[in-house]
């Protein structure tokens, strides 16, 4: 191809002379004129087929001055010990020195080439952590200072042709990763310190130990029932010199609108050389409603932090009675021992309805037994469901007994679902009216458990008094632990378990001893149904006494809803308040009805800010009743740990970190040994100039080989123009075209 052009281009180059082969002029001129044009032909030939030729220059690179603001937690403190409220804080200092200030035009000036990093941004990975301009919008806000990270950093930014220092503005602690090693002896990390020439560290903050009182653990309950009172212990701890005066510590509750509606203060001063005191309040007796107990701890003369000298905790006091919804449309005796038992018992305020085709009927016994003769109750009322309904009554357990759904319960229907949905518990009890499902447009209402089956059996069963009698019902009810339903006789076999229960009560089936199941529990939502599989078995019991029955209808209440027990086992953490990302340690001492069905561990939950997650905890060595786990906290606030079966629960708080605020002093010694051992130097603000000095500024000259289009050379395009100028100065002056 590049044959079949020269030969292209000469060919023209012989019929373009042709012009001039016959004019009047000299052979000379003739071959001039052709020497001419035939070295401008070759020389843009040659020039087409890109010829390259290569250069060696010399580039000077200023040095790079890598600087790193901290911004974790403890720079929020004072410049000084002694500051007032309100004074500069340890990062105004480093704003005002770096964005824009003094210090970062001294560099400029120098030649630097800098580049800026905040402490979070290294540790979060973040691509890009490194800048030409301080972050201005950063803020000190990072839980953890990993000094070691912005060393390994640093040296994977510096490259082998720069000339690369460290410049840190920090106060030097650092509470996570290891000790901080000068560039040159990462290797492990696989980072290559090339040329960088040290670490150089501004001090930031005092260099004289910070004095710091703080509430250190705050133990309270988080749930009581109305006019009853509880232990609350603080406990205090100082960082530097305790203070010679006695502290005093003030109790306040709170009320949900934020009133405060009682308070207690109690003064302690710190043992000679402690660094902890504790202090013993009581609640008060409260009514029902939702409370925050605040402790206080009064500030202290120079003290750095005073944020740290208060804690809350969260307390709702339920009902002096739990109240306890009943409803029924037809009562028979199996109710009327219902209800008298439930009425017995001193915990449960029993709010009892008859569905009638007037409304609703508040039943006290005079007219059930009304009812029950067939007459009308004169001189009462009905209500209706939207009142009933409407009255935002916070019930602990619904009963729903013999309950025929229709049209005119739809909107309890309808209410049920949500209640069940939200957390709340309900025992349902069959009898004659439930032989036909509901409506269809009832049933995708109602909660399946209460979606009975076509046809419910009468089921004789005894409850057995000699495996099972009153004094030890009685007395595993008064002992605080999940009592297990008591034991039955002989049945009737009834229908067939529908799928997603777990049997509470078990018996012989009459067709040829085998298990059946009698009482089932279903979840539903975040709440509990428990029902009955047949209809009416209870009322061949009144052979067990009516002490049994109270205990009998008592545990199936607690199955329900596990709060309305007293105690529920014990659930504790090692301590109550914690840093992020610390490891809590739980210790779950379960009632006794709990291990007898968990060799293997259970579920707690833990509730966070945000959300709720299951934590297994496995049992002790050696010991069944009681079971550990661990949890690692993610977010910072209030925090409850609580047993979805029983209800026992603890709560605690997670700080965003108080390890990082636990060393408000300069580590002088720290940065200036990282420093020295780098080759580098440490300085505080009065010798700043004296750090920049230090900072060498040298830049490097390298050697750089470059190719480039010899057409890009000034000569070439000179020759070019000379060949054809020259040709078109001779043409004209022999007067050639």
């Amino acid at each position: 191809m590049v044959w079949l052009t020269v030969a292209v281009i000469l060919i023209c180059l012989y019929l373009y002379s042709l012009r001039f082969f016959d004019a009047p002029i000299s052979a000379p001129v003739r071959a001039c004129l052709t020497a001419f044009r035939l070295g401008f032909l070759v020389f843009l030939l040659f020039l087409l087929t890109m010829p390259e030729t290569k250069e060696t220059s010399s580039i000077v690179l200023p040095p790079t001055l890598y600087v790193v603001a901290d911004d974790s937690l403890s720079m929020n403190a004072s410049v000084e010990p002694d500051a007032s409220v309100g004074a500069p804080t340890r990062w105004d200092e480093v704003q005002k020195s770096l964005n824009g200030g003094e210090i970062a035009r001294v560099f400029e000036d120098n030649g630097f080439n800098l580049r800026y990093a905040t402490l979070s941004g290294l540790l979060q990975h973040r691509s890009g952590a490194w800048s030409a301009s301080f972050p201005a919008d950063a803020s000190p806000a990072a839980p953890f200072t990993d000094l070691s990270a912005v060393v390994r950093s640093f040296q994977r930014a510096a490259s082998k042709d720069e000339s690369a220092c460290l410049l840190m503005f920090t106060d030097g602690q650092w509470n996570q990763g290891g000790k901080p090693l000068p560039p040159g002896r990462g290797a492990e990390d696989g980072a290559s310190s090339g040329s960088a020439r040290g670490v150089y560290a501004f001090g930031v903050g005092p260099v004289v130990e910070m004095f710091d009182l703080r509430v250190d653990r705050f133990d309270a309950p988080s749930r009581l029932r109305a006019n009853e009172t509880a232990p609350l212990r603080v406990t205090l701890s100082v960082q530097g010199e305790a203070p010679g005066e006695p502290v005093e510590t003030v109790l306040r509750v709170l009320d949900a609108d934020g009133n405060e509606v009682y308070s207690d203060s109690r003064s302690a001063a710190f043992p000679t050389g402690g660094a902890f005191v504790t202090l013993d309040f009581t609640s008060p007796a409260l009514p029902k409603g939702e409370y925050t107990l605040r402790v206080e701890a009064a500030p202290a003369k120079d003290e750095s932090d005073t944020d740290n000298n208060r804690a809350e905790r969260r307390l709702t006091v339920a009902g002096a009675k739990e109240p306890i919804l009943l409803v029924t449309s037809a009562p028979d005796w199996e109710f009327k021992f219902l209800k008298r038992a439930l009425e017995e018992n001193e915990a449960l305020d029993v709010q009892a309805y008859l569905e009638h085709d007037e409304g609703l009927l508040r039943l006290g016994d005079r007219a059930w037994v009304a009812n029950q003769a067939g007459e009308e109750p004169g001189g009462v009322s009905f209500a209706n469901w939207d009142e009933l309904l409407q009255s935002n009554t916070p019930w602990s357990v619904v009963v729903v007994h013999n309950m025929y759904w229709s049209a005119r319960n739809e909107a309890f229907a309808q209410w049920l679902r949500g209640y069940v949905e939200n957390g709340g518990g309900v025992l349902n009890l069959p009898g004659a009216n439930n032989r036909v499902r509901p409506a269809p447009s009832l049933q995708k209402i109602l909660p399946p458990p209460l979606v009975t089956a076509d046809e419910l059996q009468s089921v004789l069963a005894v409850i057995s008094p000699e495996s099972a009698g009153p004094e030890a019902l009685r007395a595993a009810l008064n002992r605080g632990v999940q009592s297990p339903l008591p034991p039955v006789g002989p049945l009737l076999l009834p229908e067939e378990r529908p799928a997603g229960a777990r049997s509470l009560l078990k018996g012989g089936g009459a067709s040829g001893g085998e298990s059946v199941d009698l009482i089932l529990q279903y979840r539903f939502g975040l709440g509990t149904i428990v029902a009955s599989q047949c209809a009416g078995f209870w009322r061949i019991n009144l052979l067990s006494g009516p002490d049994a029955m109270h205990a009998f209808w008592t545990a199936l209440l607690y199955q329900c809803n596990p709060r309305l027990r007293g105690e529920q086992g014990e659930i504790v953490t090692d301590q109550s308040v914690y840093n992020l990302y610390d490891p809590v340690h739980i210790a779950y001492a379960a009632p006794d009805v709990v291990p007898s069905g968990t060799s293997s561990g259970l579920f707690v939950t833990v509730k966070s800010p945000s959300r709720s997650e299951s934590v297994w905890l496995t049992p002790a060595a050696g010991d069944t009743a009681n079971f550990q786990g661990q949890y690692t906290v993610v977010e910072s606030g209030d925090y409850e740990i609580a047993d979805p079966v029983t209800g026992a629960s603890t709560a605690f708080q997670v700080e965003a970190s108080a390890a990082e605020l636990s060393y408000l002093r300069q580590n002088v010694e720290g940065l200036r040994t990282l420093a020295e051992e780098s080759g580098g130097a440490y300085a505080n603000r009065p010798a700043w100039k004296e750090l920049a000095e230090k900072i060498p500024n040298v830049s490097r000259r390298i050697q750089q080989e470059r190719a480039f289009f010899l057409g890009e050379k000034w000569w070439a395009a000179t020759l070019l123009i000379a060949l054809l100028g020259v040709e078109w100065f001779v043409r004209w002056r022999q007067g050639l075209p």
